[in-house]
């Protein structure tokens, strides 16, 4: 009998021994987000994206349609879903779209209830459309203006599956696809800038011109036709960067060709850079580079955190004992200058969506 008992205690705690371990794997692969994505990333892909534009054209066609046949609401039916946002369940899939756009478009004027219901309008269409990459897209971009601009709490789970989802598409086959499927804007607030300026210098050469025209005096059209010589050279400059700024994006499509989704495997780094967990950030990094000891990405977030924690003389040694040639290292500190540069609690901002 006491054997019996003495037995069945053996098993007893064997079994407990492992769960526990078992339960610390799944914590340990839970928490590694960063290497799930990445391995993920790796792995043969059959899920191939449909372009939020053709779904929408493709949409409003339908729509046309249907008006033409006569199948379109009454102006007091228009009249009284505008009063009342309409259930996303009844609403058309261009309807749907439309109000995500818009509402992305405005993200940095977001309240809660508008956040939560653009989560809800992505997780419809979504539901309907699973191939639309840019839906996911849409509820991760809701889901951190939910957490860093609104500092509500998100469901983790919740947003690491998406994170997950978007991993298993293809998105390297097709160059307009790879455009679309960018997620973390790295040059396009640049770009805008640069391009208003443009606009800027031309309006006001245009001034100058006007003022060159009507004037009588020989010593003020001399200087005004050294301002319009500065502008254009100033014009000519600002043009040449712009196409430099443009390569640098097409390098960037390049990037995602040859190693993958790696705008996806960067967002967890960002947030967690954020949320000032730079124990986690040093954590997956290291993770990452033990699967992956050439990932430039990983070598630049490792240090970061490393610095962001304090830690300077570790950060300062990362690349010196590292294995990588001097162009990898380069691109490292490419990383990290990028990285640096930013306000770490701002990236939501930095989110694209188109």
């Amino acid at each position: 009998m006491k054997d019996k008992k003495f037995e069945l205690t053996v098993i007893f705690l064997l079994c407990l021994t492992t769960i526990i371990l078992f339960g610390l794997y799944l914590k340990k692969d839970s928490e590694n987000i960063v290497l799930k994505l990445k391995l993920k990333d790796q792995q043969q892909k059959t899920k191939r994206p449909i372009s939020w534009q053709k779904v929408k054209s493709s949409s409003e066609s339908t729509q046309v349609e249907q008006s033409e046949e006569g199948e379109i609401e009454s102006n007091e039916t228009l009249a009284t879903q505008k009063e009342k946002p309409s259930s996303v369940k009844d609403m058309t899939t261009i309807a749907l779209m439309k109000e995500v756009e818009e509402k992305i478009q405005n993200k940095e004027s977001l309240n809660l209830p508008m956040t939560n219901r653009g989560i809800e309008l992505a997780e419809e269409l979504i539901f309907r459309e699973p191939y639309i990459y840019a839906a996911y897209k849409a509820k991760v971009i809701f889901l951190m203006v939910k957490e860093f601009k609104l500092l509500t709490s998100i469901d983790e789970a919740n947003f690491e599956a998406t994170l997950e989802q978007m991993s298993e598409f293809d998105l390297v086959s097709d160059s307009t696809l790879r455009d679309e499927a960018l997620l973390i804007a790295k040059t396009d607030s640049e770009l805008e800038e640069l391009e208003a300026n443009i606009d800027s210098m031309g309006e006001a050469k245009e001034q100058l011109e006007e003022y060159l025209a009507r004037s009588e005096s020989e010593a003020e059209k001399t200087l005004l036709e050294q301002r319009i010589v500065e502008i254009d050279e100033k014009l000519e400059e600002t043009e040449l960067e712009i196409e430099e700024i443009s390569f640098a994006l097409e390098n960037d499509l390049a990037d995602m060709e040859a190693l993958g989704n790696q705008d996806l495997i960067e967002l967890p780094f960002k947030r967690n850079l954020a949320r000032e967990d730079f124990d986690q950030v040093v954590e997956d990094a290291e993770g990452l580079l033990e699967e992956f000891p050439h990932f430039e990405m990983a070598y630049a977030y490792l240090i970061r955190a490393l610095e962001l924690s304090a830690r300077e003389e570790e950060a300062f040694m990362i690349l010196a004992e590292s294995s990588l040639s001097e162009s990898q290292k380069t691109k490292v500190k490419r990383y990290l200058r990028n990285i640096s540069d930013q306000n770490p609690k701002e990236f939501w901002k930095q989110l694209r969506f188109r």
